[in-house]
């Protein structure tokens, strides 16, 4: 995932990727340009919408200031310094055994190719990317996303898994 965010940080404008590389190597996370910058990433890469929603909103304003999301991951999605900072499950994945879908936008910050880990690492996983999404599909192209969960849930439940 960190490497995938290395990448998608790249193909920000070069103006954005200097301002978070400059408050970085300081270690000025919090100040305003650093915080804008980061922003934008989330606009392009978490919620695409004009709208954030309330609950949105609100829970990113509870993340922000959550003393385990911080012990766990780090300040934010750049500076990974928590306990999960090492963290890696992936030779375990074969262990589910239960149906499987993966969902992911196109533009997601957990990219479409952590994505494909995951879904080839489960064995009899499938996999949906939903197109005009970043991290939300579910508020950004809510129809597609319940319409795609919906028909996975009714194949598992006809199935009998």
């Amino acid at each position: 995932h960190v490497r995938e965010l290395e990448v998608l940080r790249e193909g920000l404008p070069a103006e954005l990727r200097d301002t978070l590389r400059r408050y970085e190597a300081v270690g000025d996370i919090h100040h305003a340009d650093y915080e804008a910058a980061v922003m934008e990433f989330m606009a392009r890469h978490t919620f695409r919408g004009d709208d954030v929603p309330d609950a949105l909103f609100w829970a990113m304003q509870n993340l922000a200031k959550s003393p385990v999301y911080e012990a766990m991951y780090g300040p934010n999605e750049f500076v990974v310094t928590g306990t999960l900072e090492d963290w890696d499950r992936t030779d375990r994945l074969a262990d589910i055994h239960v149906p499987t879908l993966i969902t992911v936008g196109r533009y997601d910050e957990t990219t479409p190719a952590c994505a494909q880990t995951l879904k080839d690492g489960i064995p009899g996983a499938g996999i949906h990317v939903f197109e005009q999404s970043a991290h939300l599909a579910n508020w950004e192209e809510p129809d597609e996303f319940f319409r795609v969960v919906g028909a996975f849930l009714d194949r598992v439940e006809r199935s009998g898994r």
